[in-house]
C-alpha cells in the first residue's frame, strides 16, 4: 500500500487509511508481481482542529450574527504515539539531572517528532546528562552517523545523528550554544517532487526523488514500461511516454533490509482535437470511419499548433471517396478552401490544400502524399 501524499492521508500495510489535512491523495494496492489497482481519497476540514494550524473565519452578509465553536484539543505526542518506542526518551534517560523549565514538541506529520528542552537546570551535570542520554541511544541500537553545526540567525548549535537502520529511524541531538537541547526524530523516507504525471505519447518529462537519510543508491522501477519508461543519464531522471496507459513509477532505497518507497502516477494520453481547443475541426478517422485503418503519429509544438498523420492507410480501395467524405464535412464545420500548393520532401511529393475558419480563428492544411498517407495541420490565428 502507498500514499501519493502521505501529508494528507497515510495508509496502513493493512490498507487502514487515515486523514491527515484537507486536500486530495491517490492510494495504490500494490503485489509483488507488479499488478496494482488506484483510487481517489478526498480529505476534508473537520470541525476538529490542532494547534499551530490556522482557524478559518467566515464573512456572512445581512446584519446576522452566527457563532459556531470549534473544539480544541491540544496533546503533546509521546514517542510511543508516533511509533518511536525505540527511541530513549530525554527526561526518562537523564533522570534528575535535568528540570526543564519549558518542554514543547513540534512535528509535522507522523514520520516527524520534535521535543525542545529550554532553560534546563543541570545541577552542573551538563556534560554527564548528554553522555547518559548517548549510552541509552546505543543500548537502544543507535549507531553515531556524523555531526554537523549551524545556526538559525540567534544561536549557534551543533548536531549529533543516531541512525538505527533495524527500526528505520536516525535521531538529531541538538546541542545549542545556550545549553538548550532538542531531540529530533525521523523516520526513514524517500519523496518524490511530482506525485502525478499527465504527459502524451512521445514526450518526456523529469522527476526527481530525495531522502532524508544518506541512502546510497535510489532505485528506479516502472509498473508498466510499455506504457512509461524510466531511464536515466547523467544522474538526469526521464520518465519517457510510449503510449496510452496509466504507469506508477517508483523511487525506493534499502537499509537494514528493509525497502523505503514513493510513487507517482504517470499517466500517457494521445489528446484529441477536442483537448486542445479544436473542437471545429472534424476528426479524419471518424468523419471517413471504417475506410481507414491509420498508423497514426501526433507531434505539436504548443496548444495553438499540433499535427496528425495518418500513415500505412488501409482504404478499401476508396481513397477518392474518402477523401470527397472529409471534403463534406470541413464544409459542414465552416471550413472554407483558401489555396492549394505542392512540393516535395526527402523523396516524397505532397499536395497542400488550405482551409479555414474565419469564426472559430482557426487555419488547416489538409495534405496528401505521393505515397497515399495523409497529414492534417491546424494552428489558430
Amino acid at each position: 500500500w502507498q500514499s501519493s501524499d502521505s501529508s494528507v492521508v497515510s495508509v496502513t500495510q493493512t490498507g487502514t487509511l487515515k486523514g491527515i489535512n484537507p486536500g486530495t491523495a491517490m492510494v495504490y494496492a500494490m503485489s509483488n508481481d507488479g499488478v496494482y489497482d488506484s483510487f481517489e481519497v478526498t480529505v476534508n476540514a473537520s470541525d476538529y482542529i490542532t494547534i499551530g494550524t490556522n482557524i478559518p473565519s467566515y464573512t456572512i452578509s445581512g446584519g446576522v450574527t452566527y457563532t459556531a465553536t470549534c473544539t480544541v484539543t491540544v496533546v503533546i505526542p509521546t514517542y510511543s504515539e508516533y511509533g518511536f518506542d525505540i527511541v530513549p526518551d530525554f527526561t526518562a534517560a537523564v533522570g534528575s539531572n535535568i528540570e526543564p523549565e519549558y518542554e514543547d514538541s513540534v512535528y509535522g506529520d507522523e514520520t516527524e517528532l520534535r521535543y525542545d528542552y529550554y532553560d534546563i537546570n543541570w545541577d552542573g551535570e551538563y556534560s554527564l546528562s548528554l553522555d547518559i542520554y548517548r549510552n541509552y541511544l546505543a543500548a537502544k541500537g543507535f549507531e553515531y552517523e556524523r555531526t554537523y553545526t549551524d545556526d538559525n540567525g540567534y544561536y549557534s548549535y551543533s548536531v549529533e545523528v543516531y541512525q538505527n537502520d533495524a527500526a528505520g529511524i536516525f535521531v538529531e541531538l541538538v546541542l545549542w550554544e545556550n545549553d538548550d537541547v532538542s531531540i529530533c526524530i525521523y523516520k526513514y523516507k524517500i519523496t518524490l517532487n511530482k506525485t502525478r504525471i499527465n504527459i502524451q505519447p512521445g514526450f518526456q518529462t523529469t522527476i526527481s526523488a530525495e531522502t532524508n537519510i544518506s541512502s546510497g543508491t535510489i532505485w528506479w522501477v516502472s509498473s508498466n514500461s510499455r506504457v512509461a519508461s524510466v531511464e536515466i543519464e547523467d544522474n538526469i531522471v526521464n520518465i519517457v511516454a510510449k503510449k496510452d496507459g496509466i504507469a506508477i513509477i517508483t523511487a525506493y532505497f534499502e537499509r537494514g533490509g528493509k525497502r523505503y518507497s514513493a510513487s507517482c502516477q504517470v499517466t500517457v494520453k494521445t489528446p484529441t482535437y477536442v483537448d486542445y481547443g479544436y473542437a471545429e475541426v472534424p476528426d479524419f478517422a471518424g468523419a471517413v470511419g471504417n475506410n481507414i485503418e491509420p498508423g497514426e503519429i501526433y507531434e505539436r509544438t504548443d496548444e495553438t499548433e499540433f499535427l496528425y498523420r495518418y500513415s500505412d492507410i488501409n482504404w478499401d480501395g476508396r481513397y477518392d471517396d474518402a477523401i470527397e467524405l472529409y471534403y463534406d464535412y470541413l464544409s459542414v464545420k465552416g471550413f472554407a478552401y483558401v489555396t492549394t500548393t505542392t512540393g516535395t520532401r526527402d523523396e516524397w511529393t505532397y499536395q497542400a490544400e488550405y482551409y479555414q475558419n474565419t469564426v472559430a480563428r482557426i487555419r488547416m492544411i489538409f495534405v496528401r502524399w505521393s505515397d497515399g498517407d495523409i497529414s492534417i495541420v491546424m494552428w489558430r490565428y
